[in-house]
């Protein structure tokens, strides 16, 4: 499950959500053997991979490798649309986010030095305000559902997902 299967889900909006995604991304450089994330911290970005190569272990040392092209956290953004979308107000044009945050369960560290594209807490924040009364179709909700079987899936298998 990928930005582009939730994007799918609004139609011709899905360009101007990823156009906005692009528009408040920041470029970010890590350098090989960093950690950007370990287990516990707040997930607060988006990583999309430009160039470079990240490994990323989960508590029981089962670990996967992501590179060029590829997304990490995107969780994310699901989080964020389950729970703003079920604290929405009626007419679906106001967007309530959770006080709470979302935490890592797994470890991300650069095997090589790694640019990055990322989308921010509070872009995301920006973006899915900007685009609330598309977000409350079937097939949003639909790419919701399906993207929380496929994590507990992964969680069951103990394979990487994210």
């Amino acid at each position: 499950m990928c930005l582009n299967d939730l994007l799918a889900g609004v139609g011709n909006a899905g360009v101007g959500v990823l156009d906005a995604i692009c528009m408040e991304s920041k470029w970010k450089l890590y350098l090989g053997n960093s950690t950007i994330m370990y287990p516990g911290d707040l997930i607060e970005m988006i990583v999309f991979i430009v160039h470079g190569k990240l490994e990323i272990k989960d508590s029981s040392g089962t670990s996967g490798h992501i590179s060029d092209g590829d997304a990490c956290c995107q969780g994310l953004l699901f989080w964020y649309l389950q729970r703003a979308l079920s604290n929405s107000n009626t007419d679906g044009d106001k967007l309530f986010f959770p006080e709470e945050r979302f935490l890592s369960t797994k470890s991300i560290t650069c095997l090589t030095d790694v640019e990055v594209f990322v989308v921010e807490v509070t872009d995301l924040e920006k973006i899915l305000t900007r685009f609330t009364k598309f977000l409350h179709t079937p097939r949003i909700e639909e790419a919701i559902k399906r993207h929380k079987m496929l994590e507990r899936l992964h969680e069951e298998s103990g394979s990487h997902f994210d």
